[in-house]
């Protein structure tokens, strides 16, 4: 079943928006992804709606050295999901997706939320897929 509040936003990830966009990447089906799942809890409408999450946001923000770092309901600021890599748009920014270890969906060409995170381990923290030292995770990815 879909959050009710899924597809409330302009975009998946909220409101994201870049001053450097690098290109305007093809966005990939929903019909792949764990973006609904995900956006169950991880988004403003949900929250909003349900008292119980907004208290638990509030109780992880004050315990943490890093507010909204645990459950947050703004993903504006955070890396844009659902669409396909194509790094022939940006030769000299993005790697191959064939050649990145955290890709997802057919093709392995598609960046969802399990392509950093994984809610099952907080081996890395934040839920990372691998250790984010020294922007190795983003580097899978970006070239920089």
């Amino acid at each position: 079943m879909l959050n009710p509040g899924f597809g409330a936003f302009p975009s998946i990830t909220n409101a994201y928006s870049s001053a450097t966009r690098v290109y305007k990447p093809t966005l990939a089906s929903l019909d792949s992804s764990d973006a609904p799942l995900c956006l169950a809890c991880h988004d403003q409408s949900t929250i909003a709606a349900n008292p119980n999450l907004s208290e638990a946001k509030t109780r992880l923000d004050s315990r943490s050295d890093f507010p909204n770092a645990y459950i947050n309901t703004d993903l504006s600021n955070d890396h844009p999901v659902g669409f396909v890599f194509d790094p022939a748009q940006s030769p000299t920014k993005i790697k191959s997706p064939l050649l990145a270890n955290v890709t997802f969906g057919p093709g392995r060409n598609q960046m969802w939320c399990s392509s950093c995170h994984n809610v099952h381990d907080n081996n890395f923290g934040n839920f990372l897929v691998a250790s984010n030292d020294v922007s190795a995770l983003c580097l899978d990815c970006h070239i920089k």
